[in-house]
């Protein structure tokens, strides 16, 4: 793994386990884990993000949202999914990729109605978010 993560990157992972000592045991097999690129990352107080079925959601507007049970969300575009469901590291990369300006406005007004949540101790709830973003982009305001 340390051929791939360096310290200080942002991953996608799930807790397996964690021990008494309070040694995490990952699990990142999946092809839908791993390192996180073109993206914002926002923190919240953790007990704003609802357990949930899926914490990785694909938003109507073009932009991913991963929410984090410990206050941490990624919020990009999708990420591509190959058919596998493993990940072949000694092929693994993670590629920068260029992000449209309106894609870019996206991310940054769902990172900004995220803060504004997170500022009120409102619970994190994806159609929230959606229907606050609805409203910005019906009154024309933008993250400018």
């Amino acid at each position: 793994m340390k051929s791939i993560l360096d310290e200080g990157d942002v991953i996608c992972t799930e807790v397996q386990r964690v021990q008494s000592e309070g040694i995490c045991q990952l699990h990142t097999r999946s092809a839908k884990y791993g390192k996180l690129a073109n993206g914002l990352l926002v923190k919240v107080p953790n007990k704003l993000i609802q357990r949930q079925t899926q914490h990785i959601i694909k938003l109507k507007y073009g932009i991913q949202l991963i929410l984090g049970l410990n206050g941490y969300l990624w919020i990009s575009l999708p990420f591509e999914q190959s058919h596998t469901d493993t990940i072949n590291y000694s092929s693994y990369s993670v590629k920068s990729e260029v992000v449209s300006p309106s894609s870019r406005e996206n991310i940054v007004t769902i990172a900004f109605i995220i803060k504004l949540f997170g500022s009120n101790n409102l619970q994190l709830i994806p159609d929230r978010i959606c229907a606050v973003f609805d409203h910005i982009k019906a009154l024309n305001m933008s993250s400018k």
